[in-house]
């Protein structure tokens, strides 16, 4: 049990660690982490979503969860517009901040990386 999360989990804190020695050597400028970024958003990250798309199997049964889902970001929205006039948030997209879910940049890549595609 143990190695079998030992070896799901270190892969990722090695890819973390990585990271952090790159940002810290600067072993690749900001330049190149722009355009890197530009390639992930723009090609691989469609890409990955189509390719999971298409595998899938939608069923009757997961309407339930995608309307719940889309309900709980609408909330949100809205949660984030209230906090925005308490707060006194000059920053248009702030309540947008509350409706969006890390999957893309980060948590696709850390799933692949621990279950593969």
């Amino acid at each position: 049990m143990i190695l079998e999360v030992t070896s799901k989990v270190l892969p990722i804190l090695l890819l973390f660690l990585v990271g952090a020695f790159f940002r810290k050597s600067n072993f690749i400028n900001e330049s190149t982490i722009s355009e890197l970024k530009k390639v992930i958003v723009n090609f691989s990250l469609p890409s990955l979503l189509f390719l999971s798309f298409s595998n899938t199997n939608f069923e009757i049964k997961y309407l339930s969860i995608i309307l719940g889902m889309f309900i709980i970001c609408i909330g949100l929205l809205y949660i984030g517009k209230f906090l925005k006039t308490i707060l006194k948030i000059k920053y248009d997209y702030f309540p947008l901040l509350f409706t969006g879910f890390e999957a893309g940049m980060l948590g696709y890549s850390l799933f692949s990386i621990t279950f593969g595609l």
